[in-house]
């Protein structure tokens, strides 16, 4: 069942990660504090791969049982992730090779795609095409859904193989080692990926042992402020231009707001959040992340190519409703070709 709490701030931290890429950060006084939405909207990608742990793991608990083949079950989860990775993935590529279609020569388009095959296979980030020779390497998010996708071979086998095991004993040792790395500037983003994604593991687990505690009323509003609380902080924490050395603490925080939105505290109602309009908020987050860096660059081409003058407010608007769009679009034109693809399996093929 999706929560949402997690979809709604999805939605919003793929709208931070934008303002991050696009330059814009509108400001906002806060008790006297000046902020600059999405200026660090780069921890967004902590939180998504948070987040990826915690369903990664949550995915192997709910499914794990005996006689269970490692490899096929390995292969089937991969080919369902790719699948689903690859849908938007290329949806943004092709916007960049038509769009340096229109500025360079076919060959040097030709090339540039040639180069990009391991991007298209989601191997970018393991070097193969991490240069300025291929379009790959300007496709939005190109080295987070590769790292994602890859952390995600990694770990799910070794999942699926103990869980008990794993969680008990390899996530937590994983965790450290990831996380020392990381904080010697070593493994760039699969340190990183590997820190938040084990992490996100043992919240998860950390959610189930706790679920069955029963809270009386006042301690469980508490925590409700709490949690409200943690997410203000990471929202302030994200608009913020001076942090420090806090981002590991921040991790720390949104892994405990992860916890606290996930837990259902010995059956809990539901939320007001949990309605569809939030769950599709969060469909819409990732399309969104892989597709707005491209929407960008098709407009500002259009508008130097007509030669337009817009200010700058009125311009960022017209990305993000365009950007938001596009993703809507193509969320419903895939649903769609599912219906299709149903409908001939189902009806015309018996």
């Amino acid at each position: 069942m999706r929560n949402g709490k997690i979809d709604l701030l999805r939605f919003i931290f793929a709208l931070f990660i934008m303002m991050l890429h696009s330059g814009y950060n509108p400001e906002l006084r806060l008790f006297g504090i000046t902020l600059k939405l999405g200026t660090n909207g780069g921890f967004a990608v902590i939180f998504f791969f948070i987040l990826s742990g915690y369903f990664l793991a949550k995915t192997v608990d709910e499914h794990s049982g005996d006689g269970v083949d490692i490899g096929k079950s390995t292969i089937a989860f991969m080919k369902k992730k790719y699948l689903y990775y690859f849908k938007w993935y290329i949806v943004a590529f092709i916007m960049r090779v038509v769009l340096d279609a229109f500025k360079v020569d076919i060959i040097s388009v030709f090339i540039s795609c040639v180069y990009s095959i391991p991007n298209l296979l989601l191997l970018g980030s393991l070097g193969f095409s991490s240069d300025k020779s291929s379009i790959g390497y300007y496709v939005g998010a190109s080295w987070y859904i590769s790292t994602l996708f890859i952390s995600q071979f990694i770990l799910y086998p070794l999942m699926k193989y103990n869980y008990k095991k794993y969680i008990r004993l390899f996530a937590p040792c994983v965790f450290l080692a990831a996380l020392y790395l990381y904080m010697r500037g070593m493994g760039d983003s699969f340190a990183q990926s590997f820190t938040a994604m084990s992490f996100g593991s043992l919240i998860y687990e950390f959610t189930e042992q706790t679920r069955d505690i029963k809270l009386k009323k006042g301690i469980s509003f508490l925590l409700k402020l709490i949690e409200v609380f943690l997410y203000s902080a990471i929202v302030i924490y994200m608009s913020m231009e001076y942090l420090g050395n806090s981002l590991i603490t921040m991790m720390f925080v949104t892994g405990f707001a992860i916890m606290l939105s996930c837990n259902k505290w010995g059956g809990r109602t539901k939320s007001i959040f949990d309605k569809k309009f939030f769950f599709f908020l969060g469909k819409l987050s990732f399309p969104l992340y892989l597709l707005h860096i491209q929407v960008f660059k098709w407009l500002d081409f259009i508008v130097d190519m007509a030669n337009i003058t817009i200010e700058d407010a009125a311009k960022y608007a017209v990305y993000y409703a365009l950007a938001i769009l596009l993703s809507i679009l193509l969320y419903f034109i895939y649903g769609k070709m599912k219906i299709i693809n149903w409908f001939k399996k189902n009806i015309l093929d018996n």
